[in-house]
C-alpha cells in the first residue's frame, strides 16, 4: 500500500514539473537562450524543408533573408496543417532548426496585433501579450546592454593592463640605463685613479 502511494506521489509530482516547466516558455524564452525568436512567412514547400522568411525579428539575429527548416506536421494548439503564404511565430534554437512544439501560425506579421491561431491556454495568451507588448525586443535590448558593457569592462581591464605593463616595462629600462650609467662612471673613476697613481709613480722616480 505505502509503495502505492509513494508511486502516485511522485507521478503527481512528475506532472506538476513537467506543467510548471511548459507554463514557463513565453517567460523562459525572454533569457534570449535561442538563437532567434521571429516572425515570419512560409516562402516554399520543397521535399521535405520549408523555406521561411524572416520579417520581424524580435531576438537574437539572423543574417540570411531566408532560412531552410525541416518540415513539421502542425501548428502548436492547432489540427492547422502548415501551408504555404503562411504567417508564423518562431524560435529558432539553432542554425536551420526551429522548436517544433513551439511554432505558432498568427493572423499577420505585425507583432503589435497579431493574434496566434491556437487553443487559448493561458501560456499561449501571454506568449501573445508579450509579443504584442515588444517585451521580446526590450528583453534583447537588455541583453545586448549587459553584453556591451561586460565587453567595455573587459576592454577597460586589458588597456589598464597594458598601461601597467608599458610602466613596468619603462621602470625596467630606467633601472638597466641607470645601471649601465653607474657602471661607466665607476670605470672611468677606476681608470683615472689607475692613470693618477702610475702618474705619480713616474714623478717619484
Amino acid at each position: 500500500m505505502g509503495k502505492k502511494i509513494s508511486i502516485i506521489v511522485f507521478m503527481l509530482l512528475l506532472f506538476t514539473s513537467v506543467n510548471a516547466y511548459a507554463g514557463d516558455i513565453p517567460e523562459s524564452i525572454l533569457l534570449g537562450n535561442q538563437n532567434a525568436l521571429f516572425i515570419g512567412k512560409i516562402t516554399s514547400a520543397k521535399n521535405d524543408t520549408y523555406s521561411i522568411e524572416p520579417s520581424t525579428i524580435m531576438m537574437g539575429r539572423i543574417e540570411t533573408k531566408q532560412i531552410q527548416i525541416k518540415k513539421f506536421d502542425k501548428y502548436y494548439g492547432t489540427e492547422d496543417k502548415p501551408k504555404v503564404g503562411d504567417s508564423i511565430v518562431v524560435r529558432l534554437l539553432e542554425d536551420n532548426k526551429i522548436d517544433d512544439l513551439w511554432i505558432f501560425k498568427s493572423t499577420s506579421l505585425d507583432y503589435k496585433t497579431l493574434r496566434l491561431l491556437s487553443e487559448r491556454h493561458d501560456m499561449v495568451v501571454r506568449y501573445e501579450k508579450y509579443l504584442n507588448e515588444g517585451k521580446y525586443s526590450e528583453a534583447q535590448k537588455k541583453i545586448d546592454e549587459k553584453n556591451l558593457t561586460a565587453s567595455s569592462t573587459t576592454t577597460t581591464v586589458q588597456i589598464a593592463e597594458r598601461e601597467v605593463d608599458h610602466k613596468e616595462k619603462s621602470y625596467l629600462n630606467s633601472t638597466e640605463i641607470f645601471s649601465i650609467v653607474i657602471l661607466l662612471f665607476a670605470v672611468i673613476v677606476i681608470l683615472f685613479r689607475f692613470i693618477l697613481k702610475k702618474r705619480n709613480n713616474r714623478i717619484e722616480n
